[in-house]
């Protein structure tokens, strides 16, 4: 739904940026096929949605976008046992 709305609101020439925790890495570490998006709980007790670059492509793609640049930033969970979060920033054109 925000991507429709955000695509609506658009206007030519102008650019969408976002933020999103990624799969990519947790996923390519246990060698397994990476879903659109999960659920993760957080120490701090407020949830985090994870999405594939995948899907943030598909998305893009459908609502007649291309990424034009993407940058990793790495977060600290604050937790010594849950790891790290991978996020990546997104800039759609």
């Amino acid at each position: 739904p925000i991507f429709k709305e955000t695509a609506r609101l658009h206007k030519p020439g102008g650019i969408i940026a976002f933020s999103v925790a990624s799969l990519e890495k947790k996923a390519s570490q246990a060698g397994k096929v990476v879903p659109d998006f999960i659920k993760k709980p957080t120490v701090w007790g407020i949830p985090i949605y994870m999405h594939s670059d995948n899907y943030i492509q598909y998305i893009s793609q459908s609502l007649g976008f291309h990424i034009n640049k993407q940058q990793k930033i790495l977060v600290e969970s604050g937790d010594k046992d849950a790891g790290d979060f991978l996020f990546k920033i997104f800039v759609l054109k």
